[in-house]
């Protein structure tokens, strides 16, 4: 938790104020790539509050949880030009007289907005020789004359016996920059695709009648990260809802379900975080049961129960370790899951929360070269998966997603790639059910700014995207860790390499060590992918060398992401990479960074002469 802490307060510093909605500011807000998103909440492993633990197991959302949907029709304006937008349109009593309807979830394009646009390696923005477009590549650039932008307004009606809770609107994936409105205050900002994008809207709404306004711009500095080769459409892309839960509340939790050393018994560990945003301390009790119900009797198989009293405006982790004996094991084969069910009391006694969950049971490892799953080799057969309908674009009903199941099945298909983004959260719910093996994939392909690490070339090498790089990548950890299915994190597609891509694979395996790591940068097969791979390795070694170095040259200092050092280090990986064959060679080149450690200790210390000095020493 406290490495996520620290990644949280970076990212909240490049988040926006609540006073930069103002309309004047807007271009310059959707190209400042300082700024990801405004009053976002952080992202949390998907969970549903349930009023009574009969309805957490049965999942009856709907009617068993504070739970309301705002899916369905909605006013809708659209412009092709971006000066032409309405800009009050979010306040109380605005005119939608010559208004069009919208359907939500869905994409503007497939309702007759806009155009619907292919683009394989390019930008869908960028066509030279058109003045509408740009001419090339230049971020964080994007069309202002041309940016289309749509419009929403609906009203919804508060439940009464929501009040005194917390409320959160949630729109599950948004395709575009959305600004959001609730009763004419603006309520944030989201950039970033493919993830939930939840906002507190506890101060800004209202007994009864409440109108909520959202408009959305084509075109941001986030396109340059979302071009995956397939249709470019925009709009709400999956569902949209509000939902509460108590003051004091589960905000999150994580299950790490591994076997033991021999592979036989299953080992459990549960942290809870509990929030409790009151002005006054609580106390609060919370408790977990883990059932197995694949007998047709459940039995229970470990449980506990911890009292804490949370501070005002506090949190705390609640953890509990459980063994069970010969746990019946989760592969692709056999995707066994056992129930997991938390529930919260209030000092009264009062049942506050009951949280479902399933719980698979298995170890991913790599040992001698080989992928194995509970200590045995697996073959992967596998397939890559968009998030597209010939119909709805990229909304994307569950009635689809099972009949690809089936066809899966029937294929002998045990491997899912989420191919290039995170799919929604039902989605990895239906692989942990059904059975399959899952590469999670971050919403990171820049693929149209090429693989050139200098300057003007890919993103991945350029320290000023780094906080782009490790938000898309923390949303998409989060809300997935407690999947069974998802057995390897991937941090991108096609998006080049360098400094970002070190940095987040530093950072995801200091989040979870527990699943290897992939980095979908090309295409190759045989003796040219090994020869890659070997290369991103030495690659990833020298870097950490450096980094070590330079802890030696100047203990407890941090090194500047744009100082000479990075650009040494990166000259020699770009002058060296097809000599990379193996690690021992990768080794041996650790002596040409000399050099790069020379500049260092003059940029930071300004005294050559300590050089030597530390060399002698060593």
């Amino acid at each position: 938790m406290k490495n996520m802490a620290l990644f949280l307060s970076a990212i909240f510093l490049l988040s926006g104020s609540t006073r930069a909605q103002e309309q004047q500011n807007r271009f310059a807000e959707l190209t400042n790539p300082r700024l990801i998103d405004i009053n976002k909440l952080p992202p949390h492993a998907a969970f549903t509050t349930y009023h009574s633990a009969a309805s957490a197991l049965a999942g009856d959302r709907e009617r068993g949880s504070d739970y309301l949907s705002l899916n369905g029709t909605w006013k809708f304006h659209y412009t092709e030009q971006f000066r032409e937008r309405p800009t009050d349109f979010m306040q109380p009593g605005y005119d939608t007289t010559g208004w069009n309807t919208i359907e939500v979830p869905g994409n503007w394009e497939l309702q007759g907005f806009g155009d619907p646009i292919y683009v394989n390696i390019g930008y869908e923005f960028i066509s030279p020789g058109f003045p509408q477009y740009l001419q090339a590549p230049n971020p964080p650039m994007v069309p202002e004359a041309w940016n289309p932008t749509g419009s929403y307004l609906r009203t919804f009606d508060l439940p009464a016996s929501w009040q005194g809770k917390r409320i959160v609107l949630c729109a599950e994936a948004v395709k575009g920059a959305a600004y959001f409105y609730l009763n004419g205050e603006f309520i944030g900002l989201s950039k970033t695709g493919k993830v939930p994008a939840e906002f507190d809207i506890t101060a800004q709404v209202r007994p009864g009648t409440n109108t909520l306004a959202v408009q959305m711009h084509r075109f941001s500095d986030a396109n340059y990260f979302e071009g995956q080769d397939f249709w470019r459409l925009t709009g709400f892309e999956r569902d949209v809802y509000l939902y509460a839960q108590p003051q004091t509340r589960v905000a999150d939790f994580e299950v790490q379900s591994s076997l033991d050393e021999s592979y036989t018994d299953g080992v459990f560990h549960l942290g809870i975080v509990l929030q409790n945003d009151q002005t006054s301390a609580q106390p609060m009790t919370v408790a977990y049961q883990l059932t197995d119900r694949s007998t047709g009797k459940p039995q229970i198989v470990a449980q506990g129960e911890q009292t804490i009293t949370l501070d005002a405006c506090n949190s705390n982790c609640v953890k509990f370790d459980a063994t069970i004996d010969r746990v019946k094991a989760w592969t692709a084969e056999t995707p066994h899951l056992y129930d997991l069910l938390i529930s919260t009391r209030n000092s009264h006694g009062e049942n506050c929360e009951y949280i479902p969950a399933r719980v698979g049971f298995r170890t991913v490892e790599i040992k001698n070269r080989q992928l194995l799953v509970n200590g045995k080799p697996v073959l992967l057969k596998g397939v890559n998966v968009h998030e597209h309908d010939p119909l709805t674009g990229h909304y994307v009903t569950e009635e689809t997603m099972l009949k690809d199941f089936e066809l899966w099945k029937r294929y002998n298909v045990n491997t899912l790639r989420t191919c290039h983004y995170p799919q929604q959260k039902r989605f990895y719910e239906l692989c942990d059910e059904y059975g399959f093996y899952v590469i999670d994939e971050a919403n990171i392909e820049t693929h149209g700014m090429g693989y050139d690490r200098r300057k003007g070339g890919t993103l991945g090498n350029n320290p000023l995207y780094l906080p782009v790089h490790l938000d898309r990548l923390h949303d998409m950890v989060e809300r997935d860790k407690n999947h069974p299915s998802v057995i390897i994190w991937s941090l991108g597609n096609e998006a080049g390499n360098g400094y970002c891509f070190y940095e987040a694979y530093r950072w995801l395996k200091q989040r979870d060590a527990s699943r290897p790591t992939i980095d979908a940068h090309k295409k190759l097969s045989g003796r040219k992918a090994e020869n890659y791979r070997q290369s991103h390795e030495a690659e990833f070694i020298i870097y950490e060398a450096a980094l070590r170095q330079l802890k030696v040259l100047a203990p407890g200092k941090k090194l500047p992401a744009t100082s000479k050092l990075n650009t040494e280090i990166e000259a020699l990986i770009s002058e060296k990479n097809a000599a990379y064959n193996t690690y021992r060679t990768a080794k041996a080149e650790y002596e040409q960074l000399a050099t790069a450690k020379r500049n260092a200790e003059q940029i930071l210390h300004g005294t050559p002469s300590r050089q030597k000095k530390h060399e002698q020493e060593r």
